[in-house]
């Protein structure tokens, strides 16, 4: 296995546990819909809220068949990126292999609860603290909280950037010759100084 593979492979496997060791420790101590717990007071709490649309609450007025249906194309599409984007890294790029191992873990992570609870387990609750940016938030938002979201949410924001940047790093020069330092130049023997040999 190449550095580039084993690096995703431990990648996915390991931050896929833990983003469902997350959602099981929610489901254990957190009431659904009601609990609620201050990490940071006014600004971070982690709360229990199912969500049976895509990320961020995105498609929850659709028909469920066509819900599922677009959750099985939007998985199936971002795995084969990431195989597309596999095959263009170099097997020794075990960087791109974390990145790719985190946008596995995130697609598996939220289509694993899909599969098996039926709906999407999160848990991160962010709020605007202060009552100024509160305002704001709510002029320019129409609300002061952003939507609930849970570590898979994250690791495929990570994993997009990641790659993005991965995509747009500029390619190293090709060296095919060596470079030369000047027009190469006959090694003579040591001269007198009147040209004739030593």
């Amino acid at each position: 296995m190449s550095p580039r593979d084993r690096a995703l492979l431990v990648t996915a496997s390991t931050l896929f546990a833990l983003d469902q060791a997350t959602k099981l420790a929610t489901t254990w101590w957190i009431p659904q819909d009601g609990g609620r717990i201050w990490i940071v007071d006014g600004w971070l709490a982690l709360v229990h809220v199912r969500n049976h649309a895509a990320a961020f609450g995105l498609t929850g007025d659709m028909p469920v068949t066509a819900r599922r249906l677009l959750y099985a194309v939007t998985t199936v599409a971002m795995l084969g990126g990431v195989a597309i984007v596999r095959r263009q890294m170099p097997a020794a790029d075990r960087v791109g292999g974390v990145a790719m191992g985190l946008g596995v873990a995130g697609v598996l992570g939220n289509a694993w609860d899909r599969l098996v609870r039926g709906s999407v387990v999160d848990m991160v609750e962010m709020t605007a603290g202060s009552p100024g940016l509160a305002r704001v938030a709510r002029e320019w938002l129409g609300t002061a909280t952003w939507p609930v979201y849970n570590v898979a949410d994250v690791l495929l924001g990570a994993a997009g950037l990641a790659i993005a940047a991965w995509l747009i790093q500029p390619d190293e020069p090709a060296l095919d010759d060596p470079p030369t330092l000047g027009p190469s130049e006959p090694v003579s023997s040591p001269t007198d100084r009147d040209g004739t040999p030593g």
